[in-house]
């Protein structure tokens, strides 16, 4: 009889701890999922206060210089993309007109037009360490995915795996090269 009762709670203190344990992983998923979408609205509002920013810049340089410096924002398309592929297109956007810029040095120096590069790149740098916090949690919230006991919680709440912004190892190994 003694057996029977130290085996029965055996069992009831194993489930429990089991329990215990399920229930600490799904408030990870929990916070880790909070941190994802909170970055990624974050990055939604940055991404288009540099959309606008660099739309002022462009007009602002089409008045200063030309229109052949200045791609054509009207003509992106940022509708169709993804988040990510948003970004890139910023991003590229970003550096042609500054390699533009640094070759035609020939415009007369403006103040407005300054302080407008100078806040793009404040917002390029929060883009950039927003983008890397996004990933960092992605990446664990992944990986939660996929080892076990977490996976056995992420399979009962169906979560799906979280895409990341990959070209931040292709910028490192462009560093790299050099």
């Amino acid at each position: 009889m003694e057996l029977y009762i130290l085996i029965g709670i055996s069992i009831i203190v194993v489930t429990v701890i089991f329990f215990i344990v399920l229930f600490n992983y799904r408030n990870k998923y929990v916070i880790y999922d909070i941190k994802v979408e909170s970055s990624s609205n974050e990055l939604q509002v940055l991404y288009e206060t540099k959309k606008q920013l660099l739309t002022s810049i462009c007009n602002k340089v089409e008045e200063v210089v030309d229109k052949d410096v200045v791609p054509n924002i009207d003509e992106m398309g940022f509708e169709e993309l993804s988040k990510f592929e948003f970004s890139k297109t910023l991003s590229d956007m970003e550096n042609k007109l500054l390699e533009e810029m640094n070759l035609r040095r020939a415009f007369v120096p403006d103040e407005e037009l300054a302080s407008l590069f100078n806040f793009l790149e404040d917002v390029s740098v929060d883009c950039t360490s927003v983008e890397k916090y996004y990933n960092d949690n992605a990446i664990y919230f992944n990986k939660m995915l996929k080892k076990f006991p977490s996976n056995i919680v992420g399979k009962f709440k169906h979560y799906d795996i979280k895409d990341t912004y990959d070209y931040e190892k292709e910028e490192m190994f462009e560093i790299l090269k050099d």
